[in-house]
């Protein structure tokens, strides 16, 4: 496996090679920072709110595929019923357990995977009807 300071360098280069040249100073210089000793989010010059908003889009993303792996023949309410129960169960079942692994342990099913990379994003949202009014205009499939 390779050092992830390596990985950083290798995706440098290639951001220096391939990448617009602002974008590549952008991110060596975030690197730098970062290395010196800021936090990554401050070194890359993003704010809470920016922040914010990524983690959100990436929990919808993972949220999403969780969707997309229910039932398409269901009416939405239906399927954010299913959701928001799979979502209970894995807050009171499985969270507590494996909110310190790095992966879903083997075996897990592919709901249960999909929401633990969700909930690494933070709390996941509650309630068939939060869930409803996220997914309801969404096509069969969740476009992500």
């Amino acid at each position: 496996m390779t050092d992830p300071v390596d990985n950083l360098l290798i995706v440098a280069a290639v951001m220096r090679k391939h990448g617009p040249v602002d974008a590549a100073d952008w991110f060596e210089d975030g690197l730098k920072r970062h290395m010196a000793g800021e936090s990554l989010d401050l070194a890359l010059g993003l704010s809470r709110r920016e922040v914010a908003r990524w983690r959100k889009q990436e929990q919808h993303e993972h949220l999403g595929g969780a969707w997309n792996m229910l039932d398409s023949s269901l009416q939405p309410w239906s399927r954010a019923g299913r959701l928001a129960n799979a979502i209970s169960d894995f807050e009171h079942r499985c969270w507590p357990r494996w909110r310190r692994l790095g992966e879903p342990p083997p075996g897990a099913s592919a709901i249960f995977i999909a929401l633990f990379h969700a909930r690494e994003f933070g709390p996941l949202p509650e309630g068939q009807k939060r869930l409803h009014d996220l997914f309801k205009n969404s096509s069969t499939e969740m476009d992500c």
